[in-house]
């Protein structure tokens, strides 16, 4: 025999004109009836369900302190681990100071992007990057965009450059500090 939504709704008391307890549906005693008819009384210990068993059944009193620190110092490593790998990109900035150098290694199978060179104005020597390959050839590829703010009547472009490898990349500085952003990247 097949019966409705709503008589199967209504016998099972989902309905406030159905209940016979006077409180309507949600009071306790129409949950614990619920509970007795589907057999959870047993396990839960009671005939009704407060807000106290409930919190008390969230707490585990049996769970040993050195699982509670162990799964901590687990989670803290777990973030370490992962923030080891996490880069804010693949781009790396470095600040030369004034007159200063640095080299970059690219090997064979790689090429380095320089996507900005500034350097603070006013300056009278500008910052260089110098590339050399295999065979000892050697080149300036990049000069600093110099960057005054008190001369906002001529702006320079920034300029990229992209060197494949195998090579060393020489980075200058000129007579001011200079600002330069790049990236390794595989062929």
């Amino acid at each position: 025999m097949m019966r409705s939504d709503a008589t199967r709704s209504e016998q099972a008391g989902q309905f406030a004109s159905a209940s016979t307890n006077p409180g309507g549906s949600g009071s306790p005693s129409t949950i614990s009836n619920y509970l007795a008819r589907i057999g959870l009384t047993q396990f839960c210990g009671r005939s009704h369900l407060d807000a106290r068993t409930s919190i008390r059944s969230l707490k585990s009193p049996g769970v040993p302190i050195v699982m509670k620190t162990s799964f901590r110092l687990l989670a803290a490593l777990s973030v370490l681990f992962i923030a080891n790998f996490v880069q804010a990109g693949d781009f790396v900035s470095q600040v030369v100071q004034a007159s200063g150098s640095f080299t970059i290694t690219v090997p064979g199978d790689r090429f380095l992007v320089i996507r900005n060179f500034t350097q603070v104005g006013p300056a009278t020597v500008r910052g260089t990057v110098s590339a050399t390959d295999r065979t000892g050839l050697s080149g300036t590829v990049l000069t600093t965009t110099i960057v005054d703010p008190s001369n906002l009547t001529s702006l320079e472009p920034v300029n990229d450059v992209v060197v494949s490898g195998p090579s060393t990349v020489t980075v200058t500085a000129g007579d001011t500090n200079c600002f330069i952003t790049y990236r390794k990247g595989q062929d």
